[in-house]
């Protein structure tokens, strides 16, 4: 573990008895709430990084002014504050401080859609929104959103902050959100955007219609840092397409990937294929199917090569599958599936599987119907081949429905399922919303270098990776994100037990020296882990660690906001 708990015996800066008597009154009188009770906190305390801190207390408001109220409070009693939308940001920061002794603001009651304008095809909303609150509220519309791989019950604000990005047409979330609302470390409030104007008025289609605007763009300024705390914004949606076919190519070898990459990478370009692209690698693959120790008993040893490609055998898949989804009209998509085809089939070896949702719930019916009968007839004929195919179908179109729903703007907690791979007590039987990987004990630590569309980068940060991981003992788990035409993102991790230190310990020194290597060869992060900020800010030149202490000076004089966050601190 990486711990900040060692100063948790020193006295705690500020006058934290003056301070929380302040909140206290304030919520009395306010619909906020607060506490430091043992219990409460401990709620927070589960991660998967393996990085702990000593949490003072937690905060919860419902409003801006609630924010601006405990920013104001923390400057006066010098309390440090920490702010998180869910939570849930598994595998990059959980729901943990970046350093001892500050108080979380958790900003998931803060959870109103404040408006959706279907004209204009946009949602005004808090950053307690939720996937799946914000999915629901647009079923009966013309319009859908973009679903990331995460869980339902993670926070849409929470991940445009990160910089994270989903699956559909406008995937990269960063540049399809605006006008953000900001609390300031002084506790004043900024508003960006065309939201910059003495009389803009709130947020509407009037000043939520463009990112770019006249002078200097600040929007990015919250992101991935600490200079304030956004508590509202514009996400923008997409109206729903007469057509949406996802599909998945399995590429025969990891060459005939190689080959691959550059006509996707033209056919982004083109606009034919629109969604972010998403390869797994093999052991992504097997991570979602089967169990670690079903395949090698010592869960302490890597897998042969020969068991890695038993195992893909066994699945019907090759050590590359990638998804996607076409959008349009049912002429645009009949037109994009065949230059999709001619496209692949024109530079490797593959086999692409398009999954109409029509196919795929008849086929799901069938199954259903058929696996329990033939089940019931093993036991009086030798079936078990049949029930073991019927058994194979059934998982493989679970996987085919959850891939369906991403594309068409309705969240799954289907894709937590690789997170257990080596898990003492196996796959889940249950990915409702009371999952929790963390609570679980599951170790995560994602890993995200970004590297040039084209097979010469892509192969030499791959091997880069593969010789960090499995040089300390682990296989690398990767999934390769087409960004856009020009920039690929290598989602990448350690699988872990989290409970056990000394494991933890060499995932988080695998992972560093293979983010450093990254760095320093041309292929920097998009996104870094807790543990990792530190090693990450070591590696930014002076000038730019000079520019962003001051840019934390102008925004959060006194550094109440999340001191450390990414490496940024005052002293």
């Amino acid at each position: 573990m990486v711990s900040d708990k060692k100063v948790a015996n020193q006295p705690v800066s500020g006058n934290a008895e003056s301070f929380w008597q302040s909140i206290q009154e304030f919520c009395q009188i306010n619909e906020c709430s607060a506490s430091c009770q043992q219990d409460d906190v401990a709620n927070y305390g589960d991660v998967t990084t393996g990085y702990t801190s000593e949490i003072l207390g937690i905060f919860w408001p419902t409003t801006t002014k609630h924010v601006q109220f405990i920013v104001r409070v923390a400057n006066e009693y010098g309390i440090p504050l920490y702010p998180i939308s869910a939570g849930k940001n598994w595998g990059y920061s959980d729901a943990m401080p970046s350093k001892s002794h500050m108080v979380l603001i958790d900003l998931s009651k803060m959870n109103k859609i404040v408006e959706v304008d279907e004209e204009n095809k946009l949602a005004i909303i808090e950053p307690g929104v939720t996937q799946r609150q914000l999915s629901d509220r647009l079923k009966n519309t013309s319009l859908f959103m973009d679903c990331t791989g995460a869980p339902e019950f993670t926070s849409i604000v929470g991940n445009i902050l990160e910089r994270g990005f989903g699956h559909t047409l406008t995937g990269n979330r960063q540049f399809n959100s605006c006008s953000f609302e900001v609390v300031l470390g002084n506790g004043e409030i900024l508003r960006t955007g065309h939201l910059a104007y003495e009389n803009s008025g709130p947020h509407g289609v009037r000043n939520c219609h463009t990112k770019p605007t006249t002078g200097p763009i600040v929007d990015g300024l919250f992101s991935q840092s600490n200079f304030g705390i956004v508590t509202k914004l514009c996400f923008w949606l997409m109206p729903r397409p007469e057509s949406i076919l996802p599909y998945i190519v399995i590429f025969n070898s990891h060459e005939d990937f190689l080959n691959a990459i550059e006509p996707l990478s033209a056919l982004k370009q083109a606009g034919v294929a629109r969604s972010v692209m998403h390869v797994g690698n093999d052991m992504r693959a097997i991570s979602s199917s089967i169990a670690y120790n079903l395949i090698q008993p010592n869960t302490d040893e890597l897998l042969t090569r020969n068991q890695i490609s038993e195992s893909l055998a066994n699945l019907g898949i090759g050590p590359w599958a990638m998804s996607g989804a076409l959008y349009g009209s049912k002429k645009m998509v009949s037109a994009y599936k065949s230059e999709l085809k001619r496209a692949l089939n024109g530079a490797c070896h593959c086999k692409i599987h398009f999954l109409p949702e029509s196919l795929v719930k008849n086929a799901m019916f069938v199954a259903n119907g058929l696996l329990p009968i033939f089940s019931s007839l093993n036991k009086l004929l030798p079936l078990q081949f049949v029930v073991n195919e019927l058994a194979k179908l059934k998982a493989n179109l679970i996987s085919a429905s959850a891939l369906i729903d991403m594309h068409s703007g309705t969240p799954t907690n289907y894709f937590l399922k690789g997170c257990y791979h080596k898990h003492s007590s196996g796959f889940p039987t249950d990915f409702g919303p009371s999952i929790d990987i963390a609570k679980d004990g599951c170790g995560l630590i994602w890993m995200s270098p970004t590297a040039p569309t084209s097979k010469r980068h892509i192969s030499e940060v791959l091997e880069l990776l593969r010789d960090a991981y499995e040089s300390e003992g682990f296989h690398l788990y990767a999934t390769l994100s087409f960004i856009d035409d020009r920039s690929t993102a290598i989602i990448c991790n350690p699988v872990f037990d989290v409970t056990n230190e000394e494991e933890t310990r060499r995932a988080i020194e695998c992972s560093k020296a293979a983010m450093v290597r990254c760095i320093r060869n041309g292929f920097p992060p998009y996104r870094v882990a807790n543990v990792h900020w530190k090693a990450w800010h070591d590696e930014l030149s002076q000038q730019h660690k000079n520019v962003l202490t001051a840019l934390k000076q102008v925004f959060d004089p006194n550094g109440v906001i999340a001191n450390g966050r990414y490496g940024i601190e005052l002293d």
